[in-house]
């Protein structure tokens, strides 16, 4: 009876029931399916009433069902939304029978009625979920412990020239050569272990191609079974592109080691005839010497003196002075050119480096300049360690230093800074000075071979400091920057790894 039916209803947590006597035409329905209809506690839950509550977009095809159940005694069952006044839409799975007398008469409706809001909305949601995943930029793969898919998005089908059905009667094995039958269960537990991987392997289509993936893993348990859910990426262009990157840095590497060999050789090689000129120029004057003095113990006339003393005095000094002047510069840049090349030969050991003793260290070794020049140098107590190479560092702050104690302003007290502060997996050191600073025009260029920060050549230098900075930088993994302006200062900045 109806009453009982409502107890069953309620009993498997039913939206509600209806029971549609079609002789009295009195509908019979439970609470809750009134109040899901929205009726008012006086309203009556009529069939016209259930239609008018019907979404547009379901209500013709709800009316014809309906009337071939009660027409042809056959079971009605359908999904269809409920529109409410307040705009709420609803969805409900109605499913019913009707019953007829011994004469064959239809006599009564009985259905019940389940809110699957709910559950549509995760049909919905699983339905753009399993879209995305199809529509994936990579191939996906779920499997078991067997190794054998369980799933494969259309990408995967793609990618290996198989149709969905036959990669589903598939094992990893039988798409990639790195996973034998023999080593999966080993990398099953691994996965059960680590829950997340990532790493390289190899798949083979169905024409025998084999090409290299860069695969994601994830291990999952859905509904008491596990899996691995994969996605593979293929990597051919990346692989090509790497293969392409070593080949041209091993080029860079020989042409690299060829031309340091060519500068070390080259600066050594000219310095032997910069010998002989040095030692024949002094020489020369020692010769010159000793001819003056025979001249001065012979009798000449008043003009020929005249004369002979010019050419010793001024012409001939003048050109002792700028071929001695010009070998000891060519012998300078020689030299600055013999330590550039070395720069990339010489061996480093990387570990972790105390700066507060390599500024310590600096700043002795920089005394006399530092006196000379009355120069006022702060390094904080707390400065960040780095790695790197400990003489190499020495080498590159020692210079930094250095131009900032050469460049000073001559009208006010020289004033050196040093800072550090750390950015995520580096630090940044600082030099900063109140020298006479960099035009604008040349902050592109001092870090080029030879480039003078002093364009009128009175400081002494060769052009080099910055340049094997750089290279010395390049080598540890660091960069330099150099911020300045004219007349006020310079900043050099300076990052390294953070130890």
């Amino acid at each position: 009876d109806s009453e009982a039916a409502l107890q069953k209803a309620q009993h498997i947590a039913l939206l509600g029931f209806y029971d549609w006597d079609f002789q009295n035409d009195i509908v019979t329905a439970s609470e809750g399916l009134k109040t899901f209809y929205g009726c008012k506690p006086d309203e009556k839950l009529t069939f016209e009433f259930v239609v008018s509550r019907i979404h547009p977009d379901d209500r013709e095809r709800f009316v014809q069902a309906d009337q071939e159940s009660r027409t042809q005694s056959v079971p009605f069952s359908m999904d269809y939304r409920v529109l409410l006044p307040d705009g709420t839409i609803r969805w409900a799975h109605d499913q019913s029978e009707v019953t007829a007398d011994e004469q064959g008469n239809k006599t009564r409706m009985f259905g019940v009625i389940q809110d699957i809001t709910e559950r549509k909305a995760a049909e919905q949601q699983l339905r753009f979920t399993q879209f995305a995943i199809d529509h994936a930029g990579d191939a996906a793969y779920w499997m078991g412990p067997d190794a054998k898919f369980t799933y494969v998005n259309e990408l995967a089908c793609q990618s290996l020239g198989y149709t969905r059905e036959e990669l589903l009667s598939m094992a990893v094995p039988d798409i990639d050569p790195d996973f034998p039958a023999d080593i999966w269960p080993d990398h099953w537990n691994e996965m059960r272990q680590k829950q997340s991987m990532r790493f390289e392997s190899h798949h083979k289509k169905k024409d025998g191609t084999v090409f290299p993936v860069e695969i994601t893993s994830n291990f999952v348990t859905y509904d008491n079974q596990e899996y691995i859910c994969a996605f593979a990426r293929d990597i051919t262009e990346r692989k090509v592109a790497e293969q392409e990157r070593e080949v041209l840095m091993q080029q860079l590497k020989e042409r690299n080691d060829e031309l340091q060999s060519i500068v070390f050789t080259a600066a050594h090689d000219l310095r032997s005839p910069l010998v002989n000129i040095a030692g024949f120029t002094g020489e020369l004057e020692k010769s010159l010497r000793q001819l003056e003095e025979l001249l001065d113990a012979q009798r000449l006339g008043k003009q020929a003196v005249e004369k002979i003393d010019y050419l010793f005095k001024t012409d001939i000094a003048e050109s002792m002075g700028f071929i001695r002047f010009g070998s000891q510069h060519m012998d300078m840049l020689l030299n600055g050119l013999m330590r550039l090349s070395m720069v990339g030969s010489v061996p480093i050991e990387l570990s972790p480096v105390d700066m507060e003793e390599v500024f310590d260290g600096i700043i002795e070794g920089l005394q006399y300049q530092i006196n000379e020049n009355i120069v006022d140098i702060s390094v904080p107590n707390d400065l960040p360690d780095c790695i790197g190479d400990f003489t190499m560092l020495t080498q590159i702050f020692s210079n930094l230093i250095d131009n900032a104690i050469k460049y000073c302003h001559p009208e006010r007290d020289a004033i050196v800074e040093i800072g550090a502060s750390i950015q995520d997996d580096m630090v940044k050191y600082t030099v900063t000075d109140n020298g006479i600073g960099i035009e604008s025009a040349h902050l592109e260029k001092v870090f080029e071979l030879f480039h003078r920060l002093d364009s009128r050549q009175e400081k002494e230098g060769q052009g080099l400091g910055l340049p094997i900075v750089r290279r010395i930088l390049d080598r540890l993994g660091g960069s330099a920057r150099i911020e300045s302006v004219s007349g006020l200062g310079t900043t050099v900045h300076v990052r390294l790894p953070r130890a």
